[in-house]
Parts: C-alpha cells; sequence; structure tokens
C-alpha cells in the first residue's frame, strides 16, 4: 500500500535528499537522458541504496536506449549478470510492440531524420547505437562477457606495427595512436597526448610506420617534421 505521492523528482533534490528515503522499489523513467557527465547522474547513483535495506528491494527501468548514461551503465551489468546466472534480467521491445505505431510512421520519422541515420534504430529498434560522426560503430572492450576471446591482459602480447599521429596545437597537445590489425579486427593499443614533437624521434616509433596529418592546418608541423629529417 502506498501513502502519499509515489514519484520522487530526483533532478531537483540534491545527492542526500535523494538518499535519505527509503523504498522496497525503485523504477527509474528514461535513464537513458541520465548521461554521466551530468549531476543528474551522481543524484541518480545516490538514490539507488534507498532499497538497500528491503528484503522486497527490486530496481526497474524503463528507457530509450542511449549510450554512456545511467541506463546503459544498468544494461551492460545486468547483461554480465545474465550470463553468470543464466537467466534473463533484461525486456527488450521495439516499436513492432506497438500495435499504434505503424510502418508507414517509421518510414517517415526515417526520412525527417535522413541526416541522423541512428535516429530510428536508437528510438524505435532499442539499440545502444553510435551517434553519427564516430569512427567505430563495432567496438569490443577487453573482459566483455559476450566476448570471451578478448579477456583482460590480451593485448598485453600484440606489438604495435602502425601509429597515426593528430596534431592540435600546444593548447590541446597532439596525439599518437599506436595499432596493429589483422583480417578481423583493428588493435587500438595506446593513446598518448604530446605537445615536443621530439617524441616523434622515439626508437618505438621508428621501428614501426607512422602517418601524420598534413594540409592547412597541420603544414608547420609537418614541415618542423621535414626539418628534422622525417620523410
Amino acid at each position: 500500500e502506498v501513502y502519499g505521492s509515489p514519484d520522487i523528482n530526483i533532478s531537483v533534490l540534491s545527492a542526500g535528499k535523494v538518499a535519505s528515503r527509503e523504498a522496497d522499489i525503485l523504477i527509474y523513467d528514461e535513464g537513458g537522458w541520465v548521461f554521466k557527465h551530468l549531476a543528474l547522474y551522481e543524484f541518480y547513483k545516490a538514490s539507488r541504496p534507498m532499497v538497500a535495506a528491503s528484503q522486497y528491494r527490486h530496481i526497474i527501468h524503463a528507457s530509450t536506449p542511449a549510450r554512456n548514461t545511467a541506463f546503459h551503465e544498468e544494461w551492460e551489468n545486468l547483461q554480465d549478470l545474465e550470463i553468470k546466472l543464466n537467466t534473463n534480467f533484461v525486456s527488450t521491445h521495439t516499436h513492432e510492440d506497438c500495435d499504434w505505431i505503424t510502418e508507414e510512421w517509421i518510414e517517415m520519422e526515417r526520412e525527417k531524420n535522413s541526416d541522423t541515420p541512428w535516429y530510428v534504430d536508437q528510438n524505435y529498434n532499442c539499440m545502444f547505437v553510435v551517434y553519427g560522426g564516430a569512427v567505430f560503430t563495432n567496438i569490443i572492450a577487453l573482459g566483455d562477457a559476450h566476448f570471451p576471446e578478448f579477456p583482460y591482459g590480451y593485448l598485453d602480447a600484440i606489438t604495435p606495427q602502425y601509429a597515426g599521429v593528430d596534431f592540435n596545437g600546444d593548447v590541446v597537445g597532439h596525439y599518437i595512436i599506436k595499432i596493429d590489425y589483422n583480417d578481423n579486427f583493428v588493435f587500438v593499443l595506446s593513446e598518448e597526448s604530446f605537445t615536443d614533437l621530439r617524441k616523434l624521434t622515439d626508437d618505438s616509433l621508428r621501428r614501426i610506420s607512422t602517418e601524420v596529418e598534413d594540409g592547412q592546418f597541420n603544414i608547420p608541423f609537418c614541415n618542423d617534421l621535414r626539418r628534422m629529417g622525417f620523410a
């Protein structure tokens, strides 16, 4: 039996006030909008212990998928737990489960958002998409339980054979990314920030194929490298 309003708007509470209540069940609506860089995410984390003391404790999320959010974090945790316990915790319902959403509407949404081709997949097909502009859409993190062939430490035995340099200036710093690849995967082995171009004279880089950006903003940096003996 519920006394008073069961709704708690954590967006207008401090982390302390959020954590001061108790509950048997927490239902989070649209956690896909609770991005990890927002204060709201901290309030969300602080509110979860409200069910800690209850013997009936349940936490339920209902949301449109979105990466780097509270909802995504919980979804990933449950995916691993499903494998560990051999059960299901996630129920996925696409637009096909909603008889009021027609295929004509989906096509109209697809055309309306033609500049963001991921929109329909995220909002109607329940997919955690990588937004437009990202280089990779199929990233696998080491230790992901869904890919046991890539356990923690897997990359330690791989030696970088290639490197790429992104020039950004002294304020932001330049970046060098070292990789190797095979027919199926690109292995991103390291990313380093630096400001002194002499970093690129390291023996470790001279032994691998290194490419740098050229043209426009990058020309002064490339000219400096040529004066240092780079081809």
